[in-house]
């Protein structure tokens, strides 16, 4: 299962994105570097084929494990967990005219 930190390198592509973002972009690196690893290896060296269920797990944990990175990176940087969304204080809108009310255009 050493390709599934394949999903991991691709978090620099996604920015803030959160866990959602991250989950993607893990499962989509790993599910398009696998298949080209796992088949050169086992043509050039010899190494056995991921089984069904071995190629599963380590798609769960590139894809799990990109997303918990690429959410507490958006966390970090004060944006949501879950969907990198900046974190809005409540400012209230509060219009101040600075035009002369006996002014007409």
């Amino acid at each position: 299962m050493g390709v599934a930190g394949a999903g991991i390198t691709s978090l620099g592509a996604v920015g803030g994105g959160g866990f959602f973002a991250g989950l993607t972009a893990g499962a989509f690196s790993y599910m398009a570097s696998t298949p080209i690893l796992t088949v050169g290896n086992h043509v050039a060296f010899g190494d056995p084929l991921p089984t069904p269920r071995e190629y599963l797990s380590g798609l769960a944990l590139a894809s799990v494990g990109s997303g918990v990175m690429q959410g507490w990176a958006a966390h970090s940087q004060g944006g949501n967990f879950w969907n990198g969304d900046p974190k809005m204080s409540r400012i209230f809108d509060i219009q101040v005219s600075a035009i002369d009310p006996g002014q007409r255009d």
